[in-house]
Formats: structure tokens, sequence, C-alpha cells
């Protein structure tokens, strides 16, 4: 549903916008992580709040053309934050399907961006267990429903229609409005911390004007 609200977006040259959409498939591209990248639970959520907070603060949404770039580096380095125990960026890069210099471009290149700055509210974090935890009982529930209702009939072909407007469905009224929650904390903090670097460098200024006078009068 975020790529779909994007998906007019213009290509842009950047680093984590591929020339055209990849052919695999974002479900796909995420159940290889599952099955090969040994991440926790936890470090996936964690890796989707950094990826939402690398986009809110180079000011340019997810799309299909960068998301699986991107959620191969948030994911990497949320395993290298949380994770005990991690792969080394040539496995990454092959989890990704991107050669290794790209991989450590891109790691590179996501830090900076956020100033090094990897630190994820616990508030946010919470609340996103939450609905995802609500997400799955509620999608085991649609499931079990589409099944009752198709007795007789073909089951999968019903669940090709059910899933995605319940995923559309919970998308518009929990995801996004936690999505931006999420932006506003983001937005205060960087105000915090603009407004704590204005004070630093006062206090730096204020000193380098002290020993300039001390020296410049012999005090």
């Amino acid at each position: 549903s975020l790529c779909e609200e994007n998906s007019s977006e213009p290509l842009l040259t950047i680093d984590f916008h591929s020339s055209s959409i990849p052919g695999t498939s974002i479900a796909a591209y995420t159940q290889r992580f599952k099955l090969r990248g040994s991440f926790s639970g936890e470090t996936l959520l964690v890796s989707l709040i950094m990826l939402l907070k690398y986009s809110f603060t180079i000011s340019h949404p997810v799309t299909y053309y960068n998301v699986h770039r991107l959620m191969i580096t948030s994911a990497m380095l949320s395993a290298k934050m949380r994770e005990d125990r991690f792969f080394d960026n040539r496995y990454y890069s092959f989890l990704g399907g991107i050669k290794l210099s790209e991989m450590n471009k891109l790691e590179l290149r996501f830090c900076s961006v956020l100033g090094w700055d990897l630190w994820i509210d616990d508030e946010d974090y919470e609340t996103l267990a939450r609905l995802m935890r609500r997400l799955v009982k509620e999608l085991a529930e649609v499931e079990v429903s589409s099944n009752n209702d198709c007795v007789g009939e073909d089951v999968s072909a019903q669940n090709e229609v059910a899933l995605p407007e319940f995923g559309a469905r919970f998308w518009a009224e929990h995801l996004r409005p936690w999505k931006c929650g999420l932006e506003s904390n983001l937005a205060r903090r960087a105000q915090r911390m603009e407004q704590s670097d204005r004070i630093f460098l006062n206090r730096i200024r204020e000193r380098s004007r002290q020993f300039y006078l001390r020296r410049a009068t012999g005090l």
C-alpha cells in the first residue's frame, strides 16, 4: 500500500533507485529475507522504522523503484544494531541481489543521510509491534472466513480478492495513521537535535571568543 500510494512518483537518479521496477515482487523479496536472512521479528520491525525514517529525512517517498534497495539496507543496519550475531556485507549483498560495492555504498549513504542517528523511539516500535500482532490475528480471521464462504468453490480465488481488500483497509485505518505519527515524532526530534546543535556550537564559539580575548589582551 505504501508503494501504491507513490506509484506516480517520477524516477529519480539517486543511489537507491533502480532504472526500472525490479522483477522480484516485494512479497517474494520479503520471503527471501525470512528464509535466508535469519532476521528476528524485532529486527524486521526496526528495519521498517529505519526505512521510513530515511524516507522522511531525505523527503522522498518509498516507491516500487527504490523499495528493494531500501529494504535490504535498512534490514542489514537493523541486524547490526539489534542482533548478537549477523552476516557480513558480502552475504547481505547476495541476499539483496546487488553487488558488494553497491551494498557498501548504500550502507554509507543511508547512515550519512540520517547523520548516523540510528536511534529508534521505543513508543514507535511498541505501537508498530501491537499493530503487527493485530494484523496477523485479523488476517487469519479473514482467511478462515473466506474458506468458510467458499465451500465447493475456488478458495484461492476468493482469497486473492479478500486479502488485498483487507490489507488496503488495514493500511488506511491503522498503519497510515501510525506512519503519520512516526513522522511527527521524527520532526520533533530533528528540531530538538537542531536546537541542541545550536547550543553546542554557541558554547564552542563563546569559548573560542574568550580564548581569543585572553590571548589578545594578555590576561
